[in-house]
């Protein structure tokens, strides 16, 4: 199964920063929020095997997860990770102590062979969300007050 760049399935919708074949596997890694962040980003793992793409499970390889960062940092594993509660995905949240850049080693292993796999990201501080349904809410508001105040003044007036 071949998943769209930029959309993976999980808990929420994951973006794409991944999508690698090396020897026996394809790994392909999205990550909630859309940017890796501090304190933490969600890893959303799946790893397939590159001969029949078939989903491969815990069951199947075991994964490992190391991330290391910038001078100061406190690096991160080794954490095996496992796909526990969503069979279709390993999943791991990933502590990044400091804003910089980030090695994050995924190793796979099973019979099939074991592959590392070396993701950089580039880790900053989390942006503000606009909360569009909130100024949504107010914007009606603020609208609904300047014709119900026009409406009253028109009476007054005539």
């Amino acid at each position: 199964m071949v998943l769209p760049r930029g959309l993976a399935e999980g808990n929420g919708t994951s973006t794409i920063v991944f999508d690698e074949t090396r020897g026996p596997y394809r790994l392909v890694v999205g990550i909630l929020p859309a940017r890796p962040v501090i304190p933490q980003t969600h890893l959303a793992i799946q790893v397939f095997d590159a001969a029949d793409a078939t989903l491969l499970r815990d069951t199947d390889v075991e994964m490992h997860v190391i991330a290391t960062g910038p001078p100061g940092a406190s690096d991160f594993g080794p954490a095996q990770v496992l796909n526990e509660q969503t069979l279709r995905y390993f999943e791991v949240d990933v502590p990044f102590s400091v804003i910089g850049q980030w090695s994050v080693l995924v190793t796979v292993s099973s019979e099939r062979g074991e592959e590392e796999f070396v993701l950089d990201m580039a880790v900053g501080e989390p942006g503000a969300r606009i909360q569009w349904i909130w100024i949504a809410g107010v914007m009606a508001a603020i609208v609904a007050v300047g014709i119900w105040t026009w409406l009253t003044l028109q009476r007054r007036r005539g």
